[in-house]
């Protein structure tokens, strides 16, 4: 596969945590548009989530077995979806707080130019489907995280009656050159979840 650089003007801008009273309603009101992933990083595990019409909802809300969404225990959280991402991190020095939105836009001026690619994630069974979140499963070593995704119960195989493992984590690098006119990659970030089809 190979990778393709594209124009694309983005913004990175800080966030401010003045208003950050509540950290749920404080992730909640961060999207624009109807609809963000959440993923999120806790001493304890990794939370998936997703907003919907200004409302979060995590994997732990619907019944499943998850770690809950605890400032206490977060490490960092990401809201993305097609348009920006919103990372929240705790310093790991100082312990203190930071927030920064990237932003594709038609008049960005931090970066001019990124390509994508899939991420693929572990899981090559649905066990479990509840309110919109599926319950991945892989292999043998039982290894579990539920996503923001109706996905139908059952193994996923391919044509070869392989293991298929059907999440994509669509990610997105923006490019620039440096003083020696090498172009590497300065700021990724999280565009898209959802199912690949086996071929």
């Amino acid at each position: 596969m190979s990778r393709e650089i594209v124009p694309r003007p983005a913004s990175v801008q800080p966030v401010s945590l003045e208003e950050a009273n509540d950290l749920r309603t404080w992730l909640a009101e961060l999207p624009q548009g109807k609809f963000a992933c959440v993923l999120a990083h806790a001493d304890d595990g990794v939370i998936w989530g997703k907003v919907e019409q200004g409302v979060l909802i995590i994997a732990q809300d619907v019944g499943f077995n998850s770690p809950p969404l605890r400032l206490e225990t977060l490490q960092q959280v990401r809201v993305f979806n097609k348009q920006a991402e919103w990372l929240l991190w705790r310093n790991g020095t100082t312990g203190e707080w930071a927030a920064r939105v990237i932003e594709d836009r038609e008049d960005g001026k931090t970066y001019a130019e990124s390509f994508d690619e899939d991420d693929i994630l572990w899981g090559d069974q649905v066990t479990e489907s509840i309110d919109g979140f599926s319950l991945m499963q892989d292999g043998a070593q039982g290894l579990r995280h539920a996503v923001p995704l109706p996905l139908r119960v059952g193994i996923y195989e391919d044509a070869k009656k392989r293991a298929w493992r059907p999440l994509r984590l669509k990610i997105r690098h923006y490019v620039q050159a440096d003083e020696y006119g090498f172009v590497r990659i300065v700021a990724s970030r999280l565009v898209k979840l959802y199912e690949e089809k086996a071929k």
